[in-house]
């Protein structure tokens, strides 16, 4: 017994030291790798976003597109119909805010069966594009994007040799409810290698036009359930490279329940098992952590049983370290993310992440384990999952490229209370 906890206790107090080490190399390396704006770089530029359903910060995000210091851009909205409660969010932010006529808005029409609503409003949008546009970045609704967010996407690929410029997302509870901060606890540990690998994401994400369609990308949009899951197996033949630029880490600030994490997280890892082939490593992870942390817990209350003091001693210690040690890691990513708020606009305090209360890091610290459980419970679920509800529309999916909407209906509004600010 006292061999079996040494080994179990000395697996789990590893395997969360490693992530420790992961979240500082982060801190210290990945994001201090600023990339230079280039105001000279300013191409004409096309900003993509799909629309189904009213975002809680919906009309945050398109003032802040409306208010770049980039000037030689357009934003073309695509909203999955006149009747959705979008789109009168979306005209509003026009006729108040749109004082230079850059903000285009459209109507999704005949959405393909074969891909995601959100895959066919792209398709629709570029089809529509002006002929000399160059540019295209895409933006997902729950981004506010700061004034310069839009010469930080686009700068990089004044480098030919770059082909995708991409950032991250972080999620900052706005209260210590249980499902925000689970969360924003899983989105702590995936935000680490996603963004050391520079995996695309895109809810900030440029490339050139020329590369999309030279790179079939576009094509395989008409065939996909998510857009930027396709991206690096798409731009690799043609040897561009993906950049990772840690300004683009962009922060939401939305709650949910523990309900919409069993959906989201699964909906994450079944879009990774797809498109990833990193999804491996990933899934040997989640068994290995499932593993030593199921076995100290259990040799732990089994040797507390039977009075063997020394062993429940060593599985009590590596629970202890492994929570404190991915609480340590969550929070040097979350100073991490302070740091780079801070640098965006040193005058304008209001982007800042503030600091960490004790009952936040208590309550933290409970669920950490539970995180860590519920990560296999989630992964599992992503791994045989072969149906996907997604903003109320159910999506079959067989395989990468092998996808069918069952059937179309328009989203119908979630009654929220005023001021609100829950994800959908």
């Amino acid at each position: 017994m006292l061999l079996a906890s040494i080994i179990a206790a000395s697996c789990l107090t590893g395997m969360a030291l490693l992530h420790a080490v992961a979240s500082k190399f982060f801190s210290v390396v990945i994001v201090n790798g600023k990339r230079p704006i280039n105001p000279a770089f300013q191409p004409p530029t096309a900003v993509l976003m799909s629309v189904r359903g009213c975002d809680p910060s919906l009309e945050r995000c398109l003032r802040g597109l409306l208010d770049q210091t980039h000037t030689n851009y357009r934003v073309h909205v695509v909203v999955d119909n006149v009747n959705d409660q979008a789109w009168s969010s979306v005209q509003h932010v026009k006729s108040e805010f749109d004082t230079h006529g850059i903000l285009n808005i459209l109507e999704l029409s005949d959405p393909s069966n074969s891909c995601s609503l959100k895959c066919s409003a792209l398709v629709q949008a570029i089809d529509q594009l002006p002929p000399e546009t160059e540019l295209v970045v895409l933006v997902d609704a729950d981004v506010i994007p700061h004034q310069e967010w839009l010469m930080q996407a686009t700068s990089p690929l004044c480098d030919p040799k770059v082909g995708v410029v991409t950032g991250n997302q972080w999620f900052e509870p706005p209260a210590n409810d249980s499902g925000s901060l689970l969360r924003s606890l899983w989105n702590a540990g995936a935000l680490v290698p996603t963004s050391v690998l520079a995996n695309p994401w895109a809810g900030s994400c440029a490339m050139r036009l020329d590369d999309m369609r030279q790179s079939g990308l576009i094509e395989t949009w008409r065939k996909s359930i998510v857009d930027d899951g396709p991206i690096r197996h798409a731009f690799r033949p043609i040897g561009k490279h993906i950049v990772f630029n840690p300004e683009l880490i962009m922060v939401n600030r939305e709650a949910c329940t523990i309900e919409y994490v069993n959906r989201y997280v699964p909906r994450m890892l079944m879009w990774s098992r797809l498109h990833e082939k990193t999804f491996i490593n990933t899934f040997l992870y989640m068994i290995a952590q499932i593993t030593w942390l199921g076995l100290t817990l259990i040799l732990g209350i089994v040797s507390l049983v039977l009075g063997l003091g020394l062993s429940a001693a060593i599985c009590g210690v590596a629970l202890a370290a492994n929570i404190g040690l991915n609480l340590f890691s969550y929070l040097v990513v979350r100073g991490s993310i302070q740091r780079i708020e801070g640098r965006r606009d040193e005058a304008n305090h209001q982007h800042y992440l503030e600091p960490v209360r004790l009952l936040r890091i208590a309550k933290l610290a409970l669920l950490i384990p539970l995180c860590q459980l519920g990560f296999g419970y989630w992964m599992f679920r992503s791994v045989f999952k072969r149906t996907v509800n997604w903003r109320q529309i159910t999506y079959e999916v067989t395989s990468h490229d092998r996808i069918r909407m069952v059937r179309y209906s328009p989203m119908i509004a979630q009654l929220e209370p005023t001021g609100s600010e829950v994800s959908i």
